[in-house]
């Protein structure tokens, strides 16, 4: 075992990769990602608390790469291909496990407060989205409530796609079905 001190962000980052490898979160213990890395599982008490304390930042990690994957201020409108749901559809595709990590793993211990702008960002970003997205006669409360609609369909149909409780050929238009749902809520006739 090498006695050299591996730093946070490689802790990090060999969850990441072993979560794409299909390793589940419960085995990702302390003990199994130094491994990994080639070190003493004692190196990851330098930067961690615990195996969930681990976990949590992983998570916040995971929720970075997805938030420079979709950069907001070069988003195009939902009317535009390339818009934000397909980019984040297209990133939870290629991550499959790094969503059930943000969205679906309940992680015991408590969040650390310094994830907290982090977890927040995505319902800003997209809420700032659809209402540069939005026809002007919508007030913002409308596009709020689309926003909730749409989230909740969004993350209902990758959580089905996660679990592989999809059909293939449901999955190959993931992206479209729920851009078409989000234009159908936002421009359709959903609101006067």
């Amino acid at each position: 075992m090498k006695t050299t001190t591996i730093g946070r962000q490689a802790f990090i980052d060999e969850v990441l990769r072993l979560l794409d490898e299909g390793v589940p979160t419960r085995e990702l213990t302390l003990r199994r990602v130094a491994k990994a890395l080639g070190c003493a599982h004692t190196n990851a008490y330098n930067w961690f608390k615990s195996q969930q304390d681990l976990l949590w930042f992983a998570l916040g990690s995971a929720l970075e790469r997805l938030l420079s994957c979709t950069p907001e201020e070069q988003m195009p409108l939902l009317s535009e291909p390339g818009n934000l749901i397909e980019r984040y559809v297209g990133f939870v595709l290629q991550h499959p496990a790094w969503f059930r990590l943000i969205w679906m793993e309940e992680l015991s211990s408590e969040m650390p407060v310094e994830l907290e702008p982090i977890l927040a960002m995505p319902s800003q970003i997209m809420a700032r989205w659809l209402k540069r997205s939005a026809p002007a006669h919508l007030s913002d409360e409308d596009v709020t409530a689309v926003g909730y609609l749409l989230f909740s369909f969004m993350h209902g149909r990758l959580c089905l796609s996660v679990t592989n409780r999809m059909s293939d050929k449901e999955q190959l238009s993931l992206a479209q079905d729920i851009a078409d749902t989000a234009r159908m809520l936002l421009y359709g006739s959903c609101f006067p």
